[in-house]
């Protein structure tokens, strides 16, 4: 039989074996597991299991909460759809692999870890992509959250949960990364844990990091403070705003005073444009 004969047939429970996969160490808390196994006896089991023939009997290829709820509800055997023929340790390995990360359910970090996983069997990024039907980007995005030189505080934001979009991820390790970066992004890192910012404001800090500094920025403008008396240079004039410790910190985070002059340029010269 080969990889794309497929048939679905009744399997009892006690020839299934679950083996361990990207899927196994998530959702399978006792309580979801207990109402999915009262969902099964009122109603049954709505959706086969996918299996893979191994070892004379057969393994779960996805469909591993749903086979524990099973047996949790005392059924003794379960629909199965099943894929393939006999299977080896590594292939089966690498099947359950692309199942489960081909479901939509998954977080960035058991992601990012299956694609890992994936390249350490296949060899190379183009294959996992093959495999996975994604582009060679997408793969390589993925496999930097894991790389040994990605951010170990942006990695434990997203292995927690707390952040599960790639881009977002690769953003803050940029920002981490840039020799202006270190004390702005644990602010950022604060915000998004929050949920006080998103995609956008942490990639329009990066941009304002990567800017050449504006003439005046350093040494700063006269506020006509000093002594003598001297006054504000003609056409200027200093604006004093008291803002509180948290918006301070976004303040800061958006690049502060220099993102603040670029936004009242651009307010400027969109006033200028507008018809007399």
């Amino acid at each position: 039989m080969s990889e794309r004969s497929i048939i679905t047939q009744m399997i009892p429970l006690s020839r299934i074996t679950i083996a361990q996969n990207v899927r196994t160490s998530t959702g399978l808390d006792k309580a979801s597991i207990k109402e999915l196994a009262d969902s099964i006896k009122e109603l049954g089991l709505l959706q086969p299991i996918i299996v893979a023939e191994h070892e004379g009997g057969f393994a779960v290829i996805a469909g591993q909460r749903r086979t524990l709820a099973c047996q949790m509800a005392g059924l003794t055997e379960v629909l199965c759809i099943v894929r393939g023929a006999e299977t080896g340790g590594e292939e089966l390995k690498a099947v359950q692999i692309v199942e489960n990360l081909k479901r939509e359910n998954l977080g960035l970090s058991e992601t990012c870890e299956g694609v890992r996983e994936m390249l350490a069997m296949v060899g190379k990024p183009a294959e996992v992509a093959k495999r996975l039907s994604k582009s060679s980007a997408w793969v390589s995005k993925h496999l930097s959250v894991t790389g040994p030189t990605f951010s170990a505080d942006v990695r434990d934001m997203v292995n927690s949960g707390q952040c599960n979009d790639v881009e977002m991820a690769l953003t803050l390790n940029q920002i981490a990364k840039h020799p202006k970066g270190s004390t702005v992004v644990a602010h950022l890192i604060a915000q998004v844990k929050a949920g006080l910012i998103g995609r956008a404001k942490v990639r329009a800090t990066l941009e304002q990091l990567k800017a050449p500094a504006e003439e005046g920025e350093e040494g700063g403008e006269d506020d006509g403070d000093g002594e003598g008396g001297e006054q504000a240079p003609k056409g200027k004039q200093t604006i004093s705003v008291e803002l509180s410790a948290e918006l301070a910190a976004v303040f800061e985070a958006a690049g502060g005073a220099t993102w603040l002059r670029k936004q009242l340029k651009k307010l400027a010269e969109a006033q200028r444009e507008l018809p007399v």
